[in-house]
């Protein structure tokens, strides 16, 4: 998925939910979510962004997650299961 410039610009203000789970052992905080982040409702979206990647070649994760499209409930799950949770600064 791609988007347009003013695609992108409907989404200022928008303000993406914390992904948390039960018991958080890890919290990664953004400092200031893009238009993309808030387009798609995905922490860390934007393609090309290098934060699922690194959570994987960490172990962290069994794969790299791809939220450039939005996150998908088994994703989400992996996330919170291990007990990871993200939020930002910034809403």
């Amino acid at each position: 998925m791609g988007f347009s410039r003013a695609e992108l610009e409907r989404y200022e203000g928008v303000c993406v939910d914390d992904l948390m789970g039960d018991e958080v052992r890890l919290l990664m905080v953004g400092i200031n979510p893009s238009l993309w982040t808030a387009a798609t409702g995905a922490h860390f979206s934007r393609p090309g962004n290098r934060f699922y990647p690194a959570l994987a070649r960490a172990g962290i994760t069994d794969h790299v997650i791809d939220a450039s499209d939005g996150m998908t409930d088994a994703d989400r799950r992996q996330l919170t299961d291990r007990g990871i949770g993200i939020t930002n600064i910034v809403a």
